[in-house]
């Protein structure tokens, strides 16, 4: 969930991450979509308190680190559902949802709709096994 160059925030003197901190913030991010991330990990990674963390993440990024994996996660639910042979259920615990339950409900949130509705409108197959 990268924003655009025009609407990223830029870094100045006085807050934000570093640069190379964000990078390895996003990676981590990346690389544990499947998994918990609490809050913990991500300030033990960067060296900073969670609180400050968490300030300073928002401030180079324009959103908290929960919203920021949560649109990962969303990210990288949008292209398994490109595939109409994952079922719903393995999507939603691939991406890190507690169930499909949970997936639906935060992805309807988003997008307006449910994923397999989603699915169903952007597959080149069109077809849904879930």
């Amino acid at each position: 969930m990268e924003l655009s160059s025009s609407k990223q925030p830029q870094h100045s003197l006085r807050g934000g991450l570093p640069p190379w901190k964000e990078r390895r913030l996003k990676e981590v991010m990346r690389s544990q979509l499947s998994c918990k991330l609490p809050l913990e990990r991500l300030a033990m990674e960067s060296g900073l308190s969670i609180r400050h963390l968490t300030r300073v993440f928002k401030q180079s990024t324009g959103c908290t680190p929960h919203r920021y994996l949560l649109g990962l996660r969303l990210e990288r639910a949008r292209e398994l559902l490109l595939s109409p042979v994952i079922r719903l259920n393995d999507i939603a615990i691939a991406c890190g949802f507690n169930d499909q339950s949970h997936f639906t409900r935060v992805f309807g949130a988003v997008e307006k709709m449910s994923p397999g509705t989603w699915r169903r409108l952007h597959s080149p197959a069109g077809a849904s096994t879930a």
